[in-house]
């Protein structure tokens, strides 16, 4: 390699981090790194507190939570990622809009998962009624929330976002923190501290946002949110059911045991779906400003050259698990290593859609396209668990979600190969 071709790509990489789109990235990682810090320190509290069984139990309803919560936000925070931009002069229609939806939305979800109260042995066996009725209330709380963030980021208050997803995360932290010191921690009490962490957050990230919201819901701008969110809302759902769903199977179909194993696994890991959450949001709003061919394209490959990197320490993470996972949740945990290797091995092609999805959602309109696509991943996902998960155990699921991230990845690269031909 000459000299001029290494000063020119040491000129690109070094244009690279101080571009604006990376200087959001740091903002929105530093707020992920906050929420990974305080969620991975939450969760050992947990899983030391409550044994495995009973850390598979509560991470079965966290699932839960999670699957539901993003399947009722509808895609509406994305959608307002599409249009406050490009209409920034219907501003408080369309947030008022999209707010009191979103609120109705909560609602009816909150309600109808309280109602599993009646039959929770057999949505998730080992759990009391009480489980059910908390993990309602934290659903409709994080629906409203998981809107304000949206809100924030559509309109690039990357750091905004990221003080109130750390503000949920530290929130919780200190209050299962403070209660260890003088109680027995429960899975109720879990959820308890989990709601009273969100409603927190939730209120800070709308403070200035509530007084200021008219009582409407004009059927011309809800038919335009709902006609391009629904799309989106969908992908998201069964995108966050590929990363939750493999613990309730697992609950269900071998052991709580099992689910507690995955679930350690799993939030070790988080840090790495937090930084795919964290650069997905920054660069989807740029995506929706490509107008050209040329500009899509050119992004891409700063985008390609920022994943590579990111994938590099997720590998550095893959050799360093052993003592990962020891540190973090002790001996009793010690066969959640190997899950946790194969399944940060298994992110790394969710890592790279985030370059085939973005363009596709927001530069051509087709959220459509990758919600049927993430459709298929969630069958094959399923389908996969379904038959590895009484053979396997706890390394079913790492091995299913690494086959239908492959999947989902090949599947955007070659549409969104024909778009930009």
């Amino acid at each position: 390699m000459t000299k001029i071709h290494y000063n020119k790509r040491v000129d690109k990489i070094k244009s690279l981090l101080t571009s604006q789109t990376s200087k959001d990235t740091a903002i929105s990682l530093a707020g992920s790194g906050v929420v990974a810090v305080a969620g991975v320190v939450f969760t050992i509290l947990l899983a030391r507190a409550l044994e495995p069984e009973s850390f598979g139990i509560y991470s079965s309803l966290a699932a839960i939570v999670g699957i539901v919560s993003v399947l009722g936000d509808l895609g509406i925070g994305s959608a307002l990622v599409n249009f406050l931009p490009k209409l920034p002069n219907k501003r408080q229609v369309l947030v008022a809009t999209s707010f009191w939806f979103q609120i109705i939305i909560a609602t009816i979800f909150s309600i109808l998962i309280s109602v599993l109260a009646f039959i929770n042995h057999t949505i998730v066996p080992g759990s009391i009624p009480v489980h059910l009725i908390l993990a309602g209330v934290l659903t409709g709380i994080y629906i409203i929330n998981q809107y304000a963030v949206g809100l924030l980021k559509a309109e690039k208050r990357f750091l905004e976002a990221s003080i109130v997803q750390a503000v949920d995360s530290l929130g919780k932290l200190g209050l299962i923190f403070v209660f260890l010191t003088n109680n027995q921690l429960t899975i109720g009490a879990a959820l308890l501290f989990n709601s009273i962490s969100v409603v927190i957050s939730t209120i800070y990230a709308l403070r200035l946002e509530l007084n200021n919201l008219p009582l409407i819901l004009p059927k011309l701008y809800l038919k335009k949110i709902f006609k391009f969110a629904k799309w989106i809302g969908l992908s998201r759902a069964f995108g966050v059911a590929v990363s939750r769903v493999d613990i309730i199977l697992l609950n269900l179909m071998h052991s709580s045991f099992s689910a507690g194993i995955f679930a350690a696994a799993s939030r070790v890991g988080l840090v790495f779906a937090l930084v795919v959450s964290a650069l997905g949001s920054v660069v989807a709003p740029r995506f929706s400003g490509f107008t050209k061919r040329t500009q899509t394209i050119g992004y891409l490959k700063k985008l390609f050259l920022l994943t590579s990197l990111i994938s590099l320490a997720m590998l550095v993470m893959v050799a360093l698990a052993k003592p990962i996972v020891l540190l973090v949740f002790g001996v009793k945990y010690l066969e959640a290593i190997p899950v946790f290797q194969v399944l940060t091995i298994a992110l790394i092609p969710f890592l790279f859609s985030i370059i085939t999805s973005n363009p596709i959602i927001y530069t051509y309109n087709q959220p459509d396209y990758f919600a049927k696509i993430t459709i298929i991943q969630v069958v094959i996902l399923v389908a996969l668990d379904i038959i590895l998960i009484p053979s396997l155990g706890a390394m079913a699921p790492a091995i299913s979600i690494g086959v239908s991230n492959l999947v989902v990845l090949a599947l955007g690269g070659i549409r969104l190969k024909k778009l930009l031909a």
